[in-house]
């Protein structure tokens, strides 16, 4: 279906993760080497920021910088990017939000491509149970 607006994608199988970050003419990918890849609420392309429809929130702009500097601290391992979905740090903008100003975080996904491993929590994150969906298989149609 054609896209309306702007999305962020993670295309990912155990060699390869691509990142697509699309407005609904535009298209831009960035692949994942290695390492963390990080996107909040908010357009990271230029040619995506010249004709967002809004300006990105307070909220967006201080998760994604929190997110990326909790990556940049050391080992990242499943439990501890668990960890930077379940951070406070920020108030009202912080990553894990639990009815501040009546908004709470509804849920979380990380993963490791290269093992096959996605953990997901729904809910807050601080709160919610996080399910280990090992061997995830994707079918060719």
């Amino acid at each position: 279906a054609p896209r309306a607006g702007a999305h962020y994608y993670y295309v990912a199988d155990r060699e390869r993760v691509a990142l697509l970050e699309c407005s609904a003419q535009h298209a831009h990918r960035r692949d994942l080497e290695r390492g963390v890849a990080v996107h909040a609420n908010h357009c990271l392309w230029p040619e995506n920021q010249a004709i967002e429809g809004s300006v990105p929130t307070s909220s967006s702009r201080f998760r994604q910088a929190r997110m990326e500097a909790l990556a940049a601290q050391g080992d990242i391992t499943l439990e501890a990017m668990q960890g930077f979905f379940a951070d406070t740090d920020g108030g009202n903008d912080a990553i894990c939000r639990d009815d501040m100003d009546g908004l709470n975080t509804n849920g979380a996904v990380v993963m490791r491509p290269g093992d096959g491993v996605i953990r997901i929590v729904q809910g807050v994150p601080t709160r919610g149970t996080w399910v280990d969906l090992h061997e995830v298989r994707v079918t060719e149609r």
